[in-house]
């Protein structure tokens, strides 16, 4: 499996299906040592947020691990530590536990289908994409989006207004891409979400860089009737509890859980319940 990017520019996406999206990094991201009141702030935002989003819109919240040298490095930033060598010794410390604990941040993402425009215009964008998949599968490399197309894509995802009450940026080529990466290597070795500057030259060409091979196993499904297993994993496709994904990393086994309500035992921001879930599942296992 590709990943379903045919070019990237800027915070906007070409797809393989013939479509654009934008994607904006919401900035301010809630941490769990925050207050309550941080919390149930920021909950009223993105409910502001939300309701005016319309179409295929989608919020996405990434948890993307963090590096521990560069918790030990914002601690002994502007420190003399020739002058503090007790305050070596501490960071030394921190790093050595840091690097045996698993750091996660949180990182919100709000990616938004861009119109189309003239029948014309629609048309040309599926040729487009279809004559790129057909390049790929000949061996050939496809004809790159031409500036003009770029900037005029780049200018709609500039006029797009949102509420004040969330501060939104444009997203980087190198976070697009991450992005798809860490949605592959979940749970094996991911890969560090890029700092805001790097990567903020701007470029000509193929912008959609190559993240290798993504292979997909659907497994677990419920057990059928004898006779009848083979027919229900045909047909029943939404029935899978898990899948398998396999890259040069190693294999990542991920599942998507739908909470349609929350346990009354717990209450917001109910972090917490999550917690206990992973308590449950490493005693079961």
């Amino acid at each position: 499996m590709r990943i379903p990017v045919r070019h990237v520019a800027g915070n906007v996406i070409w797809t393989k299906h013939g479509t654009c999206w934008a994607v904006w990094r919401v900035e301010g991201s809630g941490h769990a040592q925050s207050s309550r009141s941080v919390k149930e702030r920021r909950l009223r935002a993105l409910e502001s947020l939300v309701k005016q989003l319309h179409g295929e819109s989608m919020l996405l919240s990434l948890c993307p691990q963090v590096d521990p040298a560069s918790v030990v490095r914002k601690m002994t930033d502007g420190v003399d530590l020739a002058a503090c060598e007790r305050y070596a010794q501490l960071a030394t410390r921190v790093w050595d536990q840091l690097e045996r604990m698993e750091l996660t941040s949180r990182a919100d993402w709000l990616a938004v289908p861009l119109p189309a425009g003239s029948k014309r215009q629609m048309a040309g964008m599926a040729f487009d994409a279809a004559r790129a998949e057909i390049d790929l599968q000949l061996g050939l490399l496809p004809v790159p989006v031409g500036a003009r197309e770029e900037e005029r894509r780049l200018e709609q995802a500039l006029a797009a207004a949102w509420p004040s009450t969330v501060a939104l940026r444009p997203a980087t080529e190198a976070e697009i891409l991450w992005i798809y990466g860490h949605c592959a290597r979940r749970g094996v070795l991911e890969p560090l979400l890029p700092e805001p500057d790097q990567g903020a030259g701007r470029g000509r060409g193929r912008g959609a860089a190559a993240l290798g091979q993504v292979i997909l196993a659907e497994s677990a499904a419920p057990a059928a009737e004898a006779g009848q297993e083979e027919d229900a994993h045909r047909k029943s496709r939404f029935a899978r509890r898990w899948l398998q994904v396999s890259t040069e990393w190693g294999e990542s086994y991920q599942t998507f859980l739908s909470l349609a309500e929350m346990p009354e035992r717990f209450v917001f921001p109910g972090s917490e319940y999550l917690a206990s879930q992973l308590c449950e599942a490493d005693g079961r296992s």
